[in-house]
């Protein structure tokens, strides 16, 4: 009997061993911004934390157009620049939570193969170049944003060939979308000249419909890179900051071709002068 009891008493002895601390420590050690974040879920209203997320989306976006307006403004051609800056950024962001001096390639390991996202930088890094070179073709920024914003007729008739069905309600929906992105590009369809000229230089029609079918093409290639990414996605998990990360970092080297173009962009923009008179 008592060596029953003594056995018995071993699991509840185990479980008085057991040291909370680690778990909680390890909990605790992902830095001052989880527990900055989790103290602020616990103490703002929820309301609060709302209000305070929609203002800076609507914040960061009106404050992004009204900047973007006034660089095309200054300099229509300034496409490449806007994109390697916006490369440039993402990548030094994404760098500081990809970075690891114990790694030989000081980088964290990727869970994705490279190769997988290979694919996936040749086309963000051409869709990204095309819609911000559209630029230099009298796009305006409401148009482009609203362009941009409502490819989903290319990526219905992309996905409908690779094998993707939609509902009625759905088909429906993009079509009536696509006509208010058409009516909302004709209405901003630059006027004629007053008057008519012999010589070769493109009319402000031609040069927008110029425009509008670089952004058409860019719309189908971010369809195909849209499939990509769901398969990708599928089959080695869902990793959204590293592909952000790679698809920035590892296009910086085929910026080298445009950069004749991004510094001339840059000094008919007065470099930071520009930024110090603007402001």
């Amino acid at each position: 009997m008592a060596k029953g009891r003594a056995t018995s008493s071993e699991p509840a002895a185990d479980i008085n061993k057991i040291d909370a601390r680690a778990r909680l420590d390890g909990a605790t050690s992902g830095g001052g911004v989880s527990t900055l974040s989790a103290l602020a879920q616990a103490t703002v209203p929820a309301w609060v934390q709302t209000a305070v997320m929609v203002s800076l989306i609507f914040g960061g976006c009106c404050s992004n157009v009204f900047a973007l307006e006034a660089i095309i403004k200054t300099e229509p051609q300034s496409g490449h620049l806007l994109t390697f800056a916006q490369f440039l950024f993402v990548a030094l962001e994404g760098l500081h939570h990809h970075f690891d001096r114990h790694s030989p390639t000081l980088l964290k390991k990727n869970a994705v193969p490279l190769y997988r996202w290979a694919v996936q930088i040749l086309l963000y890094f051409s869709v990204s170049v095309l819609n911000n070179y559209a630029f230099g073709f009298r796009i305006s920024v409401p148009v482009h944003i609203i362009l941009r914003s409502g490819g989903s007729m290319t990526t219905l008739v992309v996905g409908w060939v690779f094998g993707k069905r939609y509902t009625r309600m759905q088909l429906l929906s993009v079509l009536i979308l696509t006509l208010g992105i058409a009516l909302c590009a004709y209405s901003d369809n630059p006027p004629p000249p007053p008057s008519t000229s012999t010589s070769p230089t493109p009319t402000p029609t031609s040069t927008y419909i110029t425009g509008l079918l670089i952004l058409l093409l860019a719309q189908v290639l971010s369809a195909f890179m849209g499939l990509y990414i769901e398969r990708t996605y599928h089959t080695f998990g869902h990793h959204p900051r590293e592909g952000l990360f790679y698809s920035h970092f590892l296009s910086l080297p085929l910026f080298l071709p445009l950069l004749p173009s991004i510094r001339a962009q840059w000094n008919r923009l007065g470099g930071l002068r520009c930024w110090s008179a603007w402001w």
